[in-house]
């Protein structure tokens, strides 16, 4: 009775028999699944070196210094753009200025009154963002 009980002890007389001799000889069920899994992954490798030399597949690295360079390099193009866009409006806004003196008697002087205003507000607000995108490219040098 104890004999059978230890045989079904994995379910099966058979299964509990060849776990006992791959026990005697030194397998382990991990090396088993190695061994059958080992030529699937060899085929992968190989198959990924070959798109490698062929070119199909290319490899992508992330350094973190890049990354900083990046970061750094997108807040002083953002900078310049704003600060060139700030100086067009100036000066669009002085040109429409000493030109609008000359039609100060038209009809057209309230509007050019309002457009310079709203010229000069934008050419002050977007030279402000220099200023700010300054502080935000100090604190980011500061960082690293």
């Amino acid at each position: 009775y104890l004999k059978e009980l230890l045989d079904l002890k994995d379910g099966n007389a058979v299964k509990t028999t060849l776990l006992r001799i791959g026990k005697r000889v030194g397998l382990r069920p991990q090396d088993i699944n190695e061994f059958i899994t080992q030529p699937r992954r060899t085929a992968r490798v190989e198959d990924v070196t070959k798109r490698l030399e062929q070119g199909e597949f290319k490899l992508r690295v992330r350094a973190l210094e890049v990354e900083r360079m990046m970061e750094r390099s997108k807040i002083v193009q953002k900078n310049i753009f704003n600060l060139v866009l700030s100086c067009a409006l100036l000066n669009t806004g002085v040109l429409l200025a000493t030109v609008g003196q000359n039609i100060i008697s038209s009809k057209w002087f309230l509007s050019t009154k309002w457009a310079l205003r709203l010229i000069f507000g934008t050419a002050f607000f977007t030279g402000a963002k220099v200023s700010f995108g300054m502080k935000e490219l100090r604190q980011l040098d500061d960082y690293n």
